[in-house]
């Protein structure tokens, strides 16, 4: 009997925003993932979720950044863990063309939070092969630009302006 495979994901569609201009650091890469789920994963994904809600909720509290940083440990920890079993293979390269380690808990908490979010919808079934007639990319901003702006190139990576409002 033979397990299921692990999903190959281009991260064509991963887009960065950085001072108005979008960016595609993965642009010609990919993630592999594993993509079934234990019970414990969903709980995890919930905390996650969940954490949200309690970083609000501490918004403006004397010791804000103390307790943002209390609340999310756990489900960040968590995520992070959760993402290391799933990945199971990418060839991303850092801001400097260097290849990234291979996925693993220490690799994982040292991406963008972006970068997070992205591999947990990936990791969740979402991605290149699940949009379909052409839907827009995988919302991976932290930027409120309208649609996956033109690209031109710039030293090897694509390098694209965001919509201005």
């Amino acid at each position: 009997m033979s397990k299921p495979p692990a999903r190959t994901v281009p991260s064509d569609d991963f887009y960065l925003t950085v001072d108005e201009v979008a960016y595609q650091p993965h642009e010609g890469e990919w993630v592999k993932v594993l993509n079934h789920f234990a019970v414990h994963d969903l709980q995890v994904l919930k905390a996650v979720r969940q954490m949200s809600v309690e970083v609000d909720a501490v918004r403006g509290e004397a010791n804000e950044k103390d307790r943002v940083l209390e609340v999310m440990e756990k489900p960040f920890a968590e995520l992070c863990e959760l993402l290391a079993d799933r990945v199971v293979a990418w060839n991303w390269t850092d801001d400097a063309e260097r290849p990234m380690p291979p996925p693993s808990v220490a690799s994982i908490r040292g991406l963008r939070a972006e970068e997070i979010s992205y591999l947990m919808r990936l990791v969740q079934g979402e991605g290149t092969a699940e949009r379909k007639n052409g839907s827009e990319p995988l919302p991976t901003t932290s930027s409120d630009t309208e649609s996956p702006p033109t690209t031109s190139s710039t030293g090897g990576r694509s390098r694209t302006r965001a919509s201005s409002r």
